[in-house]
């Protein structure tokens, strides 16, 4: 794994759906770009012919050379933005149709934090390192936005996050997955490294300010007891 510098229906099943209907109300109101503004938090990204985007470049073309065809089997699975890619740390039984509240949040917080991040990409338009040089063997999906900053590193790195704040007994390998998720983006020749360590600043933001939301906070309580409970972890 390449490292970026900076670094059934029982009774409680029928309770889960129940309770599935009211356990995410946050839906567009709990933060707002306002909030967590990536324009004004992030410098913007290497200039054209610069030398910091020489090396943007190197260190992509780098990843390429080394990348093994299970690592790029893996970074274009990492094109999905599901919370439930990260099973391979909670196992088998972190899976959709056992935790409808888990997956119904998360759903909504995957759209929310798109909302945050997308539209600052035209901000700086920057190309897609495929697309400046053809050299490039890009994998999976080649996206036609901006490449800065990164919208799946921010996922990667803001899902890892809150998580961890569900099951600590396994907050370092959360991370280390949702440090993956962006990492993989440059091993697919998608993004740059400074989109994805860009993107990680500003998920540092976004979760710092949702976890200082009470609603927030309530909503997670209860994906919490369905999740530890899902997964036979002590609630």
């Amino acid at each position: 794994m390449i490292r970026l510098r900076l670094r059934c229906l029982s009774v409680c099943m029928l309770l889960g759906l129940l309770l599935c209907g009211r356990a995410v109300s946050f839906e567009g109101n709990l933060i707002t770009r306002e909030q967590v503004d990536a324009v004004k938090l992030l410098p913007p990204p290497p200039a054209v012919d610069s030398a910091a985007q020489q090396r943007d470049m190197e260190f992509v073309i780098q990843a390429e050379k080394n990348r093994t065809p299970e690592q790029a089997t893996r970074a274009i699975a990492d094109n999905a933005t599901s919370v439930f890619r990260f099973a391979d740390v909670l196992g088998p039984r972190f899976a959709a149709p056992e935790l409808p509240i888990t997956a119904k949040f998360f759903a909504q917080l995957t759209a929310l934090q798109r909302e945050i991040l997308a539209p600052t990409k035209t901000v700086w338009n920057r190309p897609r390192p495929f697309a400046t040089n053809a050299g490039l063997h890009a994998v999976g999906e080649l996206p036609t936005t901006g490449s800065y900053p990164s919208t799946h590193a921010h996922f990667g790195y803001l899902i890892g996050i809150v998580l961890g704040q569900l099951v600590p007994e396994k907050a370092a390998e959360l991370m280390a997955r949702g440090l993956e998720y962006g990492d993989n983006r440059v091993l697919a020749g998608v993004h740059y490294p400074t989109d994805v360590e860009a993107s990680r600043r500003v998920a540092a933001a976004t979760a710092a300010t949702l976890l200082a939301n009470p609603t927030f906070n309530a909503e997670l309580a209860i994906v919490k007891d369905e999740l530890r409970r899902g997964l036979g972890y002590p609630r």
